[in-house]
């Protein structure tokens, strides 16, 4: 096991099992289906872990649980939106004369080659822009 600990602290803090059973006792029936379990389990994660607080949700929202959250939102941390960063950002479609949709349709590992002529591209340019505002530089000193 690679992290032998993680999770640890946030677990003995939670006991999610612990508060399902004394909502257990606090319910007339003493027993749950699973899919009330399972139900009641999401709910208490979610809670927990601050993604949403289904004790305070208003009454025109009874379907909290099952949709998208802010914190659940994990589409400008995805592959697809660093890949589109980079591509515009290293101009690869420029280099290559290929769109962003031919860009992801290549391989892993031509894509990574690719990013890597960008990243060689863009250090050789900010190298000359560099030599050049030196050699600006040098020669405006001199009178």
């Amino acid at each position: 096991m690679l992290f032998p600990s993680f999770g640890q602290d946030k677990s003995r803090e939670l006991t999610p099992v612990r508060r399902l059973m004394d909502v257990l006792r606090t319910v007339e029936k003493k027993s749950l289906s699973s899919y009330e379990q399972q139900i009641l389990l999401l709910e208490l994660y979610e809670q927990a872990f601050h993604i949403f607080n289904h004790e305070q949700a208003p009454p025109h929202r009874p379907l909290a649980l099952v949709e998208m959250h802010p914190k659940e939102l994990v589409g400008p941390f995805s592959r697809e939106a660093r890949l589109m960063h980079r591509f515009a950002t290293l101009k690869v479609g420029e280099i290559f004369n290929i769109s962003f949709t031919e860009f992801l349709n290549q391989t892993r590992e031509r894509v990574e080659m690719m990013l890597q002529v960008g990243e060689l591209r863009e250090r050789a340019e900010v190298k000359t822009q560099n030599e050049f505002q030196r050699t600006i530089g040098q020669a405006g000193s001199t009178p």
